[in-house]
């Protein structure tokens, strides 16, 4: 059985692969003890690494799927670091399964591994990760339980770049003539919004129902409506273009009126879970029949011909021919349907002043925000966002209908510009990420830059750029409960990174907030593509949330002193304030590392140390190290630490340290940050009058960390705690300098 893949490659070695996550792979292949991973083939494309492995996952011995136990996969990993690697099982025979996508004809199916855009996990992830991630997969694929009771359904298809809106009231109805708009406001934007108006292109709109389906493999889309006819006839047994024949019988007196309009098929398809059971959802697509008219679909179709008169004669007793449907080219776009105008925002005023503000991120929470200030007049602003408003955002947004398809900052700054005559707000569609010339002029002139994004890699790229401008961030926890607010201090020793990661480390010290992620929070899927999520979240809560950003964020600017705070709402609306640590970070390079410590790091080491040394016999301690890393930019991040496990062993010129319980804690500690933070290192004393410097049993120590760390990606770290100093110490499988500042 083949495992051809349909690139053209040629042969490499370790030395010639491009990319981090191929070198990783092949460390993790190389320090792999259980078996669970074979490397068959290195190869390299022009524009990518191509790792061909055969992995061995569990699979019980009556799996659901039939995953086998030796399953040749491909890991194409580009050599541009903004785009995803891509996995692929090669069998030939793959089932076809849930979350597994067919992307083009003669293409082996591409496993969909993560639910989040690549730059939300990209910095933590790492070859060995990525191998876990595809292990994982396969076993739960084999099990049956990959895609959880409470996710939608899978998509008939892949995601589409465009959206037809239409009004709610023609989910039902065969035939409807339809003036449609078109907008794209980007024009390198690959996403289109096509939305009924007066006066629009002029289409003829065609419903058809199919039976019901079981959700499966993603499958590509078609290019043609034979291939849609075969796809439908195939996987639901709905003969489409026997059903598309009877309407058109059934409309032939719309011929003469609507015959030269376009066609656009809108298709409804139930879908079930298992096979057999009543369906429990709908998908929703829209194919625009390209260059075909209502009259030429009819011919096509051999329902009806020219009558030589200027006219078409019905004809009777014909069957279509899938091969001559061939010829009518389609494009695929989701619908959606226009959302009612209950729940929008309601407005409250905020004291004024004049500073200039950037705003990233206009969506619900920071349209709200950006509305709340400029009504009460502060501050002139300009507001980036690189995406467009959709009917499903308009629940919870500041802005109204009839905006579908505009970019959001855009129409909320047009909005605000109307409502105030003397207002001047700036709207731009900009990636926070890459910001273009016009938004970079913005950031480097403003007074605040206030972060809406919920990202955290906008926010870690705002911390270290060097626009002038104070920044602050705010954000909702996954269940829309919290609410929560950073604003850096004014000389920007404080910074955004920083408060971010000791917000963090608050999370998993203090038990009051053990709920902030601890829930699955509720959510609606608006599209059908596998990210196409909303979360269930009142606009009552949200307004409340905003109008709360709104008056602490004017108090925190008027203070020099950094400000961290998160808010709880409970199901009453009582609101408690938590106050979160506001210290500044230390920051040191080591090893082509910049490490990032909470002085409360070493004050509590150095405690730790002082109980150690106050005993009858003095002796040395130690722990584990807590924080973050991003391989991308070769930062750590430092929080905190954990003191010595109940079985360690304390000895006057030595410490080792224990095992008890530290997996569930190290498990604890990345719950409660929800990933964010992790086990990153070791950290010991020495003895009094000793200083830092590692000793030989250090340098094996870090030796042996290194080599449990290098399989991930992850540097070894080392923290020892002198009479008078301190040392870090840090080995990567990048460098090899280790020790830090004297």
């Amino acid at each position: 059985m083949g495992v051809h893949f349909p690139l053209l490659t040629t042969s490499a070695s370790l030395e010639q692969l491009c990319t981090r996550l191929g070198r990783e792979l092949l460390l993790t292949a190389a320090a792999d003890r259980s078996g669970f991973l074979t490397v068959t083939e290195i190869r390299r494309t022009d524009i990518a690494d191509l790792i061909i492995v055969t992995l061995h996952p569990e699979i019980p011995t009556y799996p659901v799927h039939p995953i086998q136990r030796d399953e040749p996969i491909a890991f194409l990993i580009p050599d541009d670091p903004d785009m995803a690697p891509e996995v692929y099982a090669l069998r030939e025979d793959f089932p076809g399964v849930p979350h597994l996508i067919r992307p083009r004809v003669a293409f082996p199916g591409q496993l969909c591994l993560f639910d989040r855009p690549y730059a939300e996990y990209r910095a933590r992830l790492s070859g060995q990760h990525l191998v876990e991630r595809t292990l994982l997969w396969l076993k739960l694929t084999a099990l049956g339980t990959l895609h959880g009771e409470d996710q939608p359904l899978e998509a008939l298809m892949h995601r589409r770049a465009g959206f037809l809106v239409l009004p709610a009231a023609m989910r039902t109805g065969a035939f409807q003539p339809l003036d449609l708009v078109s907008r794209r406001d980007d024009p390198n934007s690959p996403f289109q919004v096509i939305v009924p108006r007066e006066g629009g292109t002029e289409v003829a709109l065609l419903q058809v129902i199919t039976k019901t389906m079981t959700h499966g493999v993603i499958r590509r889309e078609p290019r043609t409506l034979g291939d849609l006819h075969t796809l439908l006839l195939t996987e639901v047994g709905t003969d489409l273009l026997s059903v598309l024949g009877r309407q058109l019988r059934d409309h032939y007196g719309d011929v003469s009126r609507y015959g030269q309009r376009l066609v656009i098929l809108h298709l409804r398809l139930p879908k079930s879970r298992t096979a057999g059971e009543p369906f429990s959802s709908t998908e929703d697509l829209a194919f625009m029949m390209r260059d075909t008219t209502l009259s030429q679909l009819g011919q096509v179709l051999d329902v009806w011909e020219p009558d030589g008169a200027g006219g078409m004669g019905m004809l009777l007793g014909t069957v279509p021919y899938p091969e001559k449907c061939s010829s009518v080219a389609l494009d695929t776009i989701t619908v959606l349907f226009d959302t009612s105008r209950q729940g929008r925002a309601a407005m409250s005023g905020l004291p004024s002043d004049d500073r200039r503000f950037v705003a990233l991120g206009a969506g619900a929470l920071g349209s709200q925000v950006v509305t709340n200030l400029v009504r009460a007049g502060q501050g002139t602003w300009v507001v980036a966002d690189d995406d467009v408003v959709l009917p499903h955002n308009l629940v919870r947004h500041a802005l109204f209908n009839d905006i579908a398809g505009w970019n959001k900052a855009k129409v909320l700054s047009h909005d605000l510009n109307r409502t105030f005559q003397d207002t001047q707000v700036v709207g731009l569609s900009g990636d926070a990420l890459k910001p273009r010339p016009d938004l970079q002029a913005h950031l480097d002139a403003a007074d605040v830059i206030l972060d809406f994004t919920a990202s955290s890699p906008v926010g870690r790229r705002l911390a270290l750029s060097p626009e002038r401008g104070r920044r602050a961030s705010a954000f909702l926890n996954p269940t829309g409960q919290d609410l929560v607010l950073l604003v850096e201090s004014s000389d920007r020793q404080v910074r955004l990174d920083h408060l971010e990661h000791s917000y963090l480390q608050a999370l998993v010290d203090r038990d009051e907030h053990t709920s902030h992620y601890g829930s699955v929070p509720a959510h609606l899927r608006y599209g059908g593509g596998c990210r196409d999520i909303s979360a269930q979240l009142p606009q009552d809560l949200l307004a409340l949330h905003a109008a709360t950003v709104s008056r602490a964020l004017r108090r925190a600017l008027a203070q020099e002193a950094a400000s961290a705070v998160l808010w709880r709402t409970d199901d009453d609306g009582a609101v408690t304030v938590h106050p979160l640590p506001t210290g500044p970070y230390v920051q040191t390079q080591v090893s082509g590392w910049i490490v990032h410590v909470d002085p409360q790091v070493i004050a509590t080491a150095r405690a730790h140390r002082d109980t150690a040394l106050s005993q009858s016999l003095p002796v040395e301690t130690g722990g584990t190290l807590v924080g973050s890393i991003d391989l991308d930019r070769q930062h750590l991040f430092v929080t905190g630490l954990r003191p010595p496990p109940t079985d360690s062993r304390h000895y006057p010129a030595a410490f080792e340290r224990g095992v008890e319980a530290l997996r569930s804690e190290i498990e604890h500690i990345e719950a409660r940050s929800a990933g964010a933070l992790t086990y990153l290192g070791e950290w010991h004393t020495h003895p009094r009058g000793f200083a830092a410097q590692p000793s030989r049993d250090d340098q094996t120590l870090l030796a042996w960390l290194h080599g449990i760390m290098a399989p991930s990606g992850f540097p070894g770290v080392m923290l020892i705690i002198g009479e008078h100093d301190e040392r870090w110490l840090v080995q990567s499988p990048q460098t090899e300098v280790i020790h830090g500042p004297e």
